[in-house]
C-alpha cells in the first residue's frame, strides 16, 4: 500500500484546481484529481496527476480510489444556471461525503472551497463568526454545503474565497468601457490565484482543522481605483463611475487568517496584482 503521508485528492481540477494540482505534483505530493471532461484525463496524467472522471450528480458509483488520500479537497462551485441549485448542490456534496466516509479511512481532513457569497451584500465588516444571511440562491446553496461538511463527522476546513483573479480572469476586462457605474467607492474583496493556491497548500501542510477562514487580500482598494487601474494596465478603455453615487463599505475581514497562521500573501494589495 502506498504511503499516503503526502497525498491529496482534488475534486474539481478546473481553473483553480488544475494549477494547484500541478504545483503539488511538482513538489512530490501524490495527487489525484477529478474532471468532468474525458479529454482532460490525459492532460492530468501528463502533469503526473492520477486522473478520475466524475460527473455530478451521478447515479454511478464513484471510484473509491480517489478517497484513499490524506487530504480531500472539494472544489466544486454550485451551478449558477440551475434553477434548483440548492437541492442539486446538496446532492453533490452529500454523494461526496457519503463516499468519503465509506471509503476514505485514511482521510485526515476535508478542505472545502467555499465563498464569501455566504455573507449578505449589505455594508459592514464580515468575520467568520458573523451570522450569515446570503442574498441569493448560490449563497444559500453554499451555506447548506458548509453545514453538511461541518456535520460530516470528519475533520474539516472551510475556506471562504473572495473574487478570484489570475490568468484567464483579468479584472481589467470585467467592466471595460462601461459608463455611469454606481458605487465606485465600494471596497473590493479580491484574491489572486497565486494566493488561493498558496493558502490551500499552507492548510494542506499544517495540522489545523475544524475551522472556517475568510480568504481575500488584506487590503481593500475602492472599486473605482481598482477597475480603472486594471483596465489601463492592459490598454483597455477604463470604466467611468458615477461621482454622485456613494455607499458604505463591505469588507471581508481576514484578521483570523492573519492572526492564526503565518501565511504570507504574495499579493496583499489587489492594486499590485500581476498576470
Amino acid at each position: 500500500m502506498k504511503n499516503l503521508s503526502n497525498s491529496i485528492s482534488i475534486i474539481g481540477c478546473g481553473w483553480l484546481g488544475f494549477p494547484l494540482a500541478k504545483e503539488l505534483a511538482k513538489e512530490h505530493w501524490q495527487v489525484k484529481g477529478s474532471t468532468t471532461s474525458e479529454f482532460k484525463l490525459e492532460t492530468l496524467k501528463l502533469a503526473e496527476i492520477e486522473p478520475f472522471s466524475i460527473m455530478f450528480p451521478t447515479e454511478n458509483s464513484i471510484d473509491p480510489d480517489i478517497f484513499k488520500t490524506k487530504i480531500l479537497l472539494i472544489n466544486i462551485p454550485p451551478d449558477r444556471k440551475n434553477p434548483d441549485v440548492i437541492n442539486s448542490y446538496e446532492e453533490i456534496i452529500n454523494q461526496l461525503l457519503q463516499n468519503a466516509n465509506n471509503e476514505g479511512k485514511s482521510i485526515e481532513k476535508v478542505i472545502f472551497i467555499s465563498s464569501t457569497s455566504v455573507y449578505e451584500k449589505a455594508p459592514g465588516i464580515y468575520e467568520e463568526s458573523c451570522n450569515i444571511h446570503p442574498d441569493d440562491e448560490i449563497g444559500r446553496a453554499i451555506v447548506a454545503a458548509e453545514k453538511m461538511i461541518i456535520n460530516s463527522g470528519m475533520p474539516y476546513l472551510i475556506l471562504r474565497f473572495g473574487g478570484l483573479a489570475g490568468p484567464g480572469r483579468h479584472p481589467g476586462k470585467f467592466l471595460k468601457g462601461r459608463k455611469e457605474i454606481k458605487y465606485g467607492d465600494q471596497s473590493i474583496n479580491y484574491l489572486h490565484l497565486d494566493d488561493a493556491i498558496g493558502v490551500i497548500k499552507y492548510f494542506a501542510s499544517h495540522e489545523i482543522s475544524n475551522e472556517i477562514f475568510n480568504v481575500v487580500a488584506p487590503h481593500h482598494p475602492t472599486k473605482k481605483d481598482f477597475y480603472e487601474k486594471m483596465a489601463k494596465s492592459i490598454g483597455l478603455e477604463p470604466p467611468i463611475f458615477s461621482e454622485l453615487a456613494s455607499s458604505a463599505k463591505r469588507i471581508i475581514s481576514v484578521e483570523k487568517l492573519l492572526n492564526k497562521t503565518d501565511y504570507k500573501y504574495k499579493y496583499p494589495d489587489p492594486m499590485t496584482f500581476e498576470f
